[in-house]
């Protein structure tokens, strides 16, 4: 009798804990077999974690010619009245009369009068434009002369252009270039005296303009 009571509690117990034993036998299978994080879905797939740095890095384009540099400021001269005639030819005066001495002096052709140039970027190489001094850049045919550097043009003239505009772009690692104390002058022919040259625009990176934005000067 004493067995017979213990068996029908046991049976009792079981079906009072039955929904609680088929629950968590049913979690437990979730958890082996269908949790799709940890199954792999893939033949020899792998998983892989990429963990982004909150380091950043800053890559800065120091002008619309794409060169990238160290530069912290610039001053760009728009000369729109090049030629190929030799015997007319056209020089500038450029002055550095701030307290930065140049990173780098570059030149490019961004109009011809066959409407074909690439607009490669040129740069004078080893030739500084120290703080406080004045070069004679040379515009003959061709060649463009600045200090013991030549830049050969003939590509940029191809199609039988013969007169360009172009872009005359100095940098520096300081902040101390403007359109104030990097200046152009620019004079033509062989004649005395020299025909000036006028229409030409400066700009630069400074925040001394309207609004804290850049000069922009014409002459």
């Amino acid at each position: 009798m004493n067995i017979m009571k213990k068996s029908i509690i046991l049976q009792l117990l079981f079906l009072i804990l039955l929904p609680s034993i088929v629950v968590a036998a049913s979690s437990l299978w979730d958890s082996l077999v269908w949790d799709t994080d940890s199954w792999d879905t893939s033949d020899n797939s792998t998983a892989t974690t990429t963990t982004t740095s909150r380091i950043s890095t800053t890559t800065t384009t120091v002008n619309v010619d794409n060169i990238t540099s160290s530069a912290h400021s610039r001053v760009i001269y728009s000369l729109p009245y090049f030629h190929t005639d030799s015997s007319a030819v056209t020089y500038c005066m450029l002055s550095n009369e701030s307290s930065d001495n140049t990173s780098a002096v570059t030149f490019a052709v961004k109009a011809n009068s066959s409407g074909t140039p690439t607009g490669t970027v040129n740069t004078f190489s080893s030739t500084p434009l120290y703080s406080k001094m004045t070069k004679m850049i040379t515009f003959s045919g061709y060649s463009v002369m600045f200090g013991n550097s030549t830049i050969d043009l003939t590509s940029e003239l191809s199609s039988g252009a013969y007169s360009y505009g172009a872009v005359l772009s100095i940098y520096s690692t300081g902040t101390a270039l403007n359109c104030t104390n990097v200046t152009v002058s620019c004079f033509q022919g062989t004649t005395n005296p020299k025909r000036n040259l006028a229409g030409y625009v400066c700009q630069d990176n400074s925040t001394a303009g309207s609004g804290g934005k850049s000069i922009v000067v014409g002459y």
